[in-house]
């Protein structure tokens, strides 16, 4: 992903914060600037839109601002992290002071769900480091002993 990753005022994404990602980022962007910019498509865009994860234009104009950037750029580092849309509406919820102690808690308990699944292949992937590097290990001494003369 290219662009910001998250933030705007009123949307701080609990989860992701990087208030001035965006500062060079005109005013105003095209849908498809804005997908260009934050390596996402028209398509996905609009079904953001569609599932009120952005919110609607009263003039319904299909200008976006760095607000707009901001929020997609956060839905899609969720998305990223292992999050449904539905997920992430109620963490933008969360943020903007409308949730539920319910809601809240079920974010927080989706959170540590994706912390102890990460954690898990985290150690799965070390663990297959270690055996390729004994591999390759095993690997140079062969070539080695290959390489020596016969005597």
């Amino acid at each position: 992903m290219t662009g910001a990753s998250a933030s705007a005022p009123g949307i701080d994404a609990l989860w992701l914060d990087e208030p001035d990602a965006d500062a060079q980022a005109p005013e105003a962007l095209s849908i498809k600037d804005v997908a260009q910019r934050l390596g996402v498509s028209v398509r996905v865009i609009r079904d953001y839109q569609r599932r009120g994860l952005l919110a609607p234009r009263a003039d319904e104009s299909f200008v976006f601002d760095r607000a707009d950037c901001r929020r997609i750029a956060a839905i899609t580092n969720a998305r990223w992290l292992g999050f449904t849309l539905p997920e992430i509406k109620h963490m933008f919820c969360a943020d903007e002071g409308c949730a539920t102690t319910r809601v809240l808690q079920l974010n927080r308990e989706k959170c540590m769900q994706r912390i102890e699944t990460l954690a898990r292949q985290r150690a799965e992937i070390d663990h297959r480091l270690g055996l390729l590097w004994q591999v390759h290990v095993r690997l140079l001494d062969r070539l080695a002993a290959n390489r020596q003369p016969p005597a």
